[in-house]
C-alpha cells in the first residue's frame, strides 16, 4: 500500500488501492513469515501521488524507469534492485543501530536532510527501522553513488586519538571520547541548517474516531511530501520524504 489506512477497534475493512511490484508475476503471497522490506525513496512519491487508483499494476512504469536508472533491466520487478544492490544494502544498513527507547529518526544523506520518520512506540520502531533505513534511504545513497553526484559531505566522523592508550581502561576512555565529539559534531551540524527546515501544507485529511491522517505536499511542486497520523491532535506517526522523480 501506497498509503496510511485507519481502522476502526474491533472492525474489519477492505483497501482495494493496494499495488503489485512484481510485473507479469501471478499469484498470491502465501502464507509464511517474510522479511519486511519498504519501497525505495525514488519511488515513494510516484507511490503517493497514485495513492487512490485501484489498479494493482499503478507503480510498474515508474518501478522500470528506476531500474533503467540504475542499469538493471527495465521491467516492473523492484526484486531486480534489492537483489543487485543486496550486498551494499547490507553493508549499510550494518553502519546503524537503534538505541533504546528510540521512536524515530532524522535521515540525513550527504550533508543534507532527507527523511523523518516518527512511529508510536520503541517496540514499533524495533521493528521497522532496519527496512526503513537500509531500502528507503539506502537505495537513495546508491543511487546517488552510481550517479555519480558530486556531493559535499559534512565533517562529522572523529579520528580515535590512540596515542596515550596503555590499556583497556584507556581504549574505552578513547572510544567515549570520539563518540562524544561526533555526537557534538552532528548537533552543530542540525543547528545550523536552516536549509533544512520542512515546510509542506496539507492537502488532504481523514478522520476516524478522534484519529486524524493528513497528507501533505501532494499537489504543490513541494521538496517534501509524506503523512502524519495524529490522535487527538497528538503526531503519533509522521513519514515525511524529500521528493525524488523518477524520470
Amino acid at each position: 500500500m501506497a498509503h496510511l489506512g485507519l481502522v476502526k477497534a474491533n472492525s474489519e475493512y477492505t483497501f482495494t488501492t493496494a499495488m503489485c511490484v512484481q510485473e507479469s508475476q501471478g499469484g498470491y503471497i502465501s502464507a509464511g513469515r517474510y522479511e519486511l522490506r519498504m519501497l525505495p525513496l525514488a519511488l515513494r512519491a510516484s507511490a503517493l501521488k497514485e495513492r487512490h487508483r485501484e489498479d494493482y499494476s499503478k507503480l510498474w512504469h515508474y518501478i522500470r524507469a528506476w531500474n533503467g536508472q540504475l542499469g538493471l533491466l527495465a521491467k516492473g520487478h523492484l526484486e531486480y534492485f534489492f537483489h543487485h544492490f543486496r550486498y551494499e544494502l547490507a553493508r549499510f544498513i550494518a553502519e546503524f543501530e537503534s538505541l533504546p527507547g528510540q521512536v524515530g529518526a532524522a535521515i540525513v544523506i550527504a550533508g543534507e536532510l532527507v527523511g523523518i520518520e516518527l512511529v508510536p512506540s520503541p517496540q514499533y520502531w524495533s521493528q521497522v527501522w532496519q527496512a526503513i533505513l537500509r531500502d528507503c534511504y539506502g537505495s537513495y545513497a546508491i543511487q546517488l553513488r552510481r550517479q555519480r553526484v558530486k556531493v559535499k559531505r559534512p565533517k562529522t566522523r572523529s579520528s580515535l586519538n590512540l596515542e596515550s592508550v596503555t590499556s583497556l581502561e584507556d581504549l574505552e576512555k578513547a572510544l567515549q571520547e570520539a563518540d562524544q565529539k561526533e555526537q557534538q559534531a552532528v548537533e552543530d551540524l542540525l543547528r545550523q541548517e536552516s536549509k533544512w527546515e520542512v515546510a509542506v501544507s496539507v492537502e488532504e485529511e481523514e478522520e476516524v474516531e478522534e484519529t486524524q491522517v493528513e497528507t501533505l505536499g501532494i499537489s504543490q511542486k513541494s521538496k517534501w511530501q509524506g503523512q502524519v497520523l495524529r490522535r487527538k491532535k497528538q503526531i503519533c506517526y509522521a513519514s515525511l520524504y524529500r521528493t525524488i522523480p523518477v524520470v
